[in-house]
Parts: C-alpha cells; sequence; structure tokens
C-alpha cells in the first residue's frame, strides 16, 4: 500500500492521504521510517482525496508532521477542498503548518523542479 501513498522528487516527498489511511496506523508509521531511510528533506502531505475531516482525523494528520518534524523532515499540507478549508481554520487555530491549493503548488512554494 506505501507504493500508492508516497512519491518522491528530488528530496522531497508527495504523501498521497485518503480517509482510510487516517485510520491506518500502520501506514503512517511506515512512510515515516521510509521517509527517514530515504533521506528526504520535505514531504508535501496531499489531502486532495478528502473531503471531511474529524478533529480524530485532523489529529492523525498533526501526528504524522510532528513525528516528521522529530526526524528532521519539514511538511506542509496541500489540496485542502473548500468545503474542508474552514474546518481546518478552525482546527489549526494557532498551528504554524504551511498549505498549499495543490501539489504543483507545494513544490514551486520548495523550489523543486
Amino acid at each position: 500500500m506505501l507504493e500508492t501513498s508516497l512519491e518522491q522528487i528530488g528530496n522531497t516527498a508527495i504523501i498521497n492521504l485518503d480517509a482510510r489511511d487516517l485510520y491506518d496506523k500502520a501506514l503512517i508509521a511506515e512512510i515515516s521510517e521510509s521517509l527517514s531511510a530515504q533521506e528526504v528533506g520535505y514531504a508535501v502531505i496531499n489531502l486532495e482525496q478528502i473531503s471531511a475531516l474529524s478533529s480524530a482525523e485532523w489529529l492523525e494528520i498533526m501526528r504524522l508532521t510532528d513525528a516528521l518534524k522529530l526526524i528532521g523532515i519539514r511538511s506542509a499540507i496541500c489540496g485542502v477542498q473548500p468545503a474542508l478549508a474552514m474546518t481546518l481554520v478552525e482546527l489549526c487555530e494557532g498551528l504554524h503548518i504551511s498549505a498549499y491549493m495543490d501539489v504543483d503548488g507545494a513544490l514551486n512554494a520548495i523550489n523543486v523542479d
């Protein structure tokens, strides 16, 4: 399953999550371990397949970003659906994470060709 959830461009990983992935603790751990082994410096977490999130699901995404930060990988989210945006604004109050409209926007912001 990891092969379909993860792409790599240079030292940047694109993590394509769907709602089912957020309940798969083994997958989230496998992503962290894989990125660490590949010496990735930046991870873009693509949420375009997710149309709604509970606070528990958002917490799983934040746990992933925290785990990545602890192993030296900076992260950003992208692909947030319009209906989800307001929910995330409420959940993210005071949280500092970069967010972009889509994968291309995130890659351009971090200068990945």
